[in-house]
């Protein structure tokens, strides 16, 4: 399972396993709901990160994407040392976790860091920064009857209305 993505692929072995502890009737460990969460929340921060990056690459802003993407190293390191791998972890098993998180505070003090480097600089450049006002400023506005045109059209995927 988690070879379905590289950029989510430990959420893909939480499920599978969740969806077979549920039908088993088993009960996982405290602690080891704790570290899957933490682990789930890590991947969903380092797919954010990239993605962020990855916008202000079509934006065609390398500093954003640059920023963001040093900003996605620290957790795919702590990734690492809590695993053994940067993108498939191999931490979730049936009824509980392969591995102990052996330095929580590690993990407190990379997310730290990572939150005031959100706060202080990429919230700021996404929001306010000129480059990416004037580069998405007016893009993508449509009238209320243009989006309903558009829904019919057949530009829509799925079902036509």
């Amino acid at each position: 399972m988690e070879r379905v993505c590289g950029i989510c692929s430990n959420v893909h072995t939480l499920t599978f396993c969740t969806a077979v502890e549920s039908l088993a009737g088993l009960t996982v460990p405290v602690r080891a709901q704790y570290i899957r969460t933490i682990m789930v929340e890590l991947e969903r921060l380092t797919s954010h990160t990239l993605w962020a990056g990855i916008a202000g690459e079509v934006m065609g802003f390398q500093t954003l994407f640059m920023k963001c993407f040093a900003l996605r190293e620290p957790l795919m390191d702590l990734l690492e040392t809590i695993s053994g791998g940067r993108v498939h972890f191999g931490t979730n098993c049936i009824g509980g976790v392969t591995r102990d998180l052996t330095d929580p505070e590690a993990a407190r003090t990379t997310t730290r860091r990572v939150r005031q480097t959100v706060t202080d600089q990429l919230i700021p450049l996404f929001t306010t920064d000129k480059t990416v006002h004037a580069r998405c400023a007016g893009i993508g506005k449509m009238t209320k009857e243009q989006a309903l045109a558009w829904e019919r059209s057949d530009l829509m995927p799925g079902p036509q209305v």
